[in-house]
């Protein structure tokens, strides 16, 4: 009896245990209760050293270190998919925006490339560089004077064409019309000078970019 309770190994999370009937160990808290290890009154005449062998075996069956065996660790994320790994994924390259969206940001004054940034940081203001996508606005000196013609082509068609349609529909004097136009030349490019820059900028980004992907498709020929 003394030696068959010294081969039995207590388990560490559950310090708590009692002894059992026929010389067992039972732990408090892990699953079973003093009174399955009893015996019933059919079996109160066989061996003590039986009612031993069956609490070892129902023993066997728990783990060693508690109650429940600890389960298996999640499989580990590919490398590269998680964030904060060494291997980032590839950024995506960006899409060849079409014509009618690269002058819907223009007349939104955004970037024509990606259009999520705004091109100006005041009013008259303009930025070196896209903040998302880093394309430069002002790429030489001068490079704004075709916006300087789209300003006033504008002006022009504004002053005129108001000046004549308001004659027509209201029959206004010469003074009259004078004052309106030369009040719609001064007031329109001023109005109108951050729109002017964006349409150009937009024009010479569809033309380069065109020109662009010829070059690219030719050297790809060759």
């Amino acid at each position: 009896m003394a030696c068959r309770l010294t081969s039995v190994v207590r388990p560490r999370s559950c310090p708590a245990t009692t002894a059992s009937w026929g010389g067992g160990w039972h732990r408090a808290g892990c699953g079973t209760s003093p009174s399955s290890s009893r015996p019933t009154n059919s079996s109160a005449g066989r061996s003590t050293p039986s009612v031993g062998k069956r609490s070892a075996g129902r023993r066997s069956r728990h783990s060693a270190w508690g109650c429940r065996r600890p389960s298996s660790p999640p499989p580990a994320a590919e490398p590269g998919r998680q964030r904060g790994s060494g291997n980032p994924l590839p950024p995506v390259p960006l899409q060849e925006p079409s014509a009618s969206r690269v002058l819907g940001r223009a007349l939104r004054l955004l970037c024509p490339r990606c259009g999520a940034a705004s091109l100006y940081r005041g009013f008259l203001a303009m930025h070196e560089r896209c903040a998302a996508c880093g394309l430069r606005f002002e790429r030489e000196p001068g490079y704004f004077v075709g916006a300087i013609y789209i300003n006033y082509a504008v002006t022009a068609a504004v002053a005129l064409g108001g000046v004549l349609v308001l004659d027509a529909v209201v029959g206004l004097t010469l003074a009259q019309e004078l004052t309106l136009a030369v009040g719609l030349a001064v007031l329109v490019p001023v109005l109108f000078f951050r729109y002017a820059r964006s349409l150009w900028l937009a024009l010479d980004y569809l033309v380069t970019g065109a020109d662009e992907r010829a070059e690219r498709l030719r050297r790809h020929r060759q």
